[in-house]
Order: C-alpha cells, then sequence, then structure tokens
C-alpha cells in the first residue's frame, strides 16, 4: 500500500514556479505551469493569490498568522503551522524563500498528523538563520544549519544561502521514504 502524506511548512514561502525550466519552452508566467511541466504532472500548490489548499495543523483551515502579500505566502511571528489540505506520496518539490533575522523554521514531510508531537513523525529540511539563531550551532557536523535534514543529515558544506531577506530556492525530492 502506498502512503501519502500532507506537506507541513513553517516558513515564508513563494510557490512561483513548481517545475523545471525547459530550454526549449518559455518560462511559465508566475503561479502558472507550461505545458510540458503540466504533462510532466506538476502541479501548484500556491496560487498566489489565497490560502486555498492549505489548512493548519489541528483545524480544517489556515491558522492565523499567514497571509498572502504581494504574491508570496507569508508568516508573521504569531503565524502556527501550516499544512497542504491534500496529502502527497513521492513528490518534488520546488520553491523559493527567505528568512528573517534570526528565523527557526522549515518544511516536514512524511508527518503523521494524529500522532502528538508531530516533529517526532517525519523529517524536517530546516530553514535557520545560520549567523543569529542559536540552533545552528547545536547538534552534530551542522545537522541543524539551514538545508539541514534537522538532527539527521548535514547541509552540504558546499551550500550557497543568499544573505538574510534575500530569496533562495530549495528542491527537495522524496521517494518512498527517503
Amino acid at each position: 500500500m502506498k502512503k501519502s502524506f500532507p506537506l507541513f511548512l513553517s516558513a515564508c514561502l513563494s510557490f512561483a514556479a513548481l517545475g523545471p525550466i525547459h530550454a526549449n519552452e518559455p518560462a511559465a508566467a508566475p503561479f502558472t505551469l507550461t505545458e510540458t511541466e503540466t504533462a510532466a504532472g506538476w502541479r501548484l500548490l500556491f496560487d498566489g493569490r489565497s490560502l486555498a489548499g492549505w489548512r493548519s495543523l489541528k483545524t480544517e483551515t489556515p491558522p492565523a498568522g499567514w497571509e498572502v502579500i504581494d504574491g508570496n505566502l507569508v508568516r508573521n511571528a504569531k503565524g502556527g503551522d501550516l499544512v497542504t489540505v491534500d496529502d502527497f506520496g513521492d513528490f518534488e518539490l520546488v520553491l523559493d524563500w527567505k528568512l528573517s533575522s534570526g528565523a527557526n523554521s522549515g518544511i516536514m514531510y512524511r508527518v503523521g498528523l494524529t500522532e502528538g508531537n508531530t516533529f517526532r513523525t517525519g523529517p524536517e529540511y530546516q530553514l535557520l538563520d545560520d549567523e543569529l539563531h542559536p540552533d545552528a550551532k547545536r547538534g552534530i557536523d551542522g545537522n541543524r544549519t539551514v538545508g539541514s535534514l534537522y538532527d539527521l543529515i548535514p547541509a552540504a558544506k558546499t551550500k550557497i544561502v543568499h544573505p538574510i531577506g534575500e530569496w533562495n530556492t530549495t528542491r527537495i525530492v522524496v521517494r518512498g521514504w527517503r
């Protein structure tokens, strides 16, 4: 039986163009997919206008504190966790993100939403201010820094992270339980 799980997000994210850019096809306008991307099975998780398709961890509606500003999905300091309404099996997630000074956030997947401490049920792609958040200095060999799989796998030594307040791009590929 193939299991599927919601994506569990807690970050300032922009899902502008989820999918690869193809050399022979012009890039899609923001919040649209090219014909090639659509044919390959890509889908948008964010429409650039609303929180449609998202909910909170414990309710069926989006949590307070999340809003759409200038086509970006933004969480203020009091926002709760944001979870996709739909479940996903194997997936590839491409997104743009940026952090504020001292931020600590992440993207969790393969989580169980009914099993108590959600953070213990699935891995987290860490989104963190490595310079100002103390958690970046903890852990082993960088396994709590931006781009790491929190407390499991350190981020690549060659990672490129733009300064706080600038956009970064992440690609997460999940097949089975890896």
